[in-house]
């Protein structure tokens, strides 16, 4: 249900010389009424909203040979069945990931600057702050200031790149990089407890997948320096 919006119009012509739309746009509610056509697909173009693919779908399906995903990460729909089928499925992961490390970094200096903690102050009081504050004072900015990011994945990759043009000193969480791609990156790698200790501002990059529930605990909150 997100077709037109994640494929324009422009898009959407060069798909019609290359293959034939059969049947309606289907979500993971609607794909079941529409066996008929699911059983002729051997190409799906999606995005959110995409049905798992699991062996029940794929049963569906028993000609489906490609999924190319306009979107980010795949871990929502493709299953293990998936692989064993064989079948080609792409991501427009690194796409995805431009306009949301450019919104993440503007979110970690709009932190930076206490920004949302102002935010707050003004929405409770009803007024702008006549005079700076002892807060306002304190607020690390973009000098010489600590960013903590958990999990070096590709949106992070490039938050860390930007973050290169500030002097930031920014520290990484990620058990599975090594100290080579950290250093590419510009960022030191240390221990989850460190990372929020010493951070000013924390962005999570994490996949949400059931082994990662539960990774950040009030603790690791708790222990950042007041209003970060």
């Amino acid at each position: 249900h997100h077709y037109d919006q994640v494929y324009p119009e422009s898009v959407r012509t060069q798909i019609a010389q290359e293959i034939q739309i059969c049947g309606p746009k289907l979500d993971r509610q609607t794909w079941q009424e529409h066996r008929d056509e699911l059983r002729e697909a051997e190409v799906i173009l999606g995005s959110w909203g995409m049905p798992l693919m699991d062996e029940a779908f794929l049963e569906a399906a028993p000609n489906l040979k490609a999924v190319f995903y306009g979107a980010g990460s795949i871990k929502g729909f493709v299953t293990d069945a998936v692989w064993e089928r064989g079948i080609i499925v792409t991501s427009a992961y690194a796409a995805n990931a431009i306009p949301v490390a450019d919104f993440t970094l503007s979110q970690i200096i709009f932190s930076q600057k206490y920004g949302w903690h102002f935010a707050r102050q003004i929405r409770a009081d009803g007024s702008f702050p006549k005079h700076k504050s002892d807060i306002l004072s304190q607020a690390p900015g973009t000098f010489r200031s600590t960013v903590g990011i958990v999990s070096l994945g590709m949106i992070a990759r490039r938050v860390c790149q930007l973050l290169q043009h500030f002097d930031f000193e920014v520290l990484a969480y990620d058990p599975f990089a090594t100290e080579e791609q950290a250093a590419e990156l510009g960022v030191k790698l240390c221990s989850l407890e460190e990372l929020f200790a010493r951070s000013g501002v924390v962005s999570l990059h994490t996949p949400l997948l059931p082994e990662t529930v539960g990774m950040i605990t009030g603790s690791h909150f708790a222990s950042m320096r007041p209003y970060s």
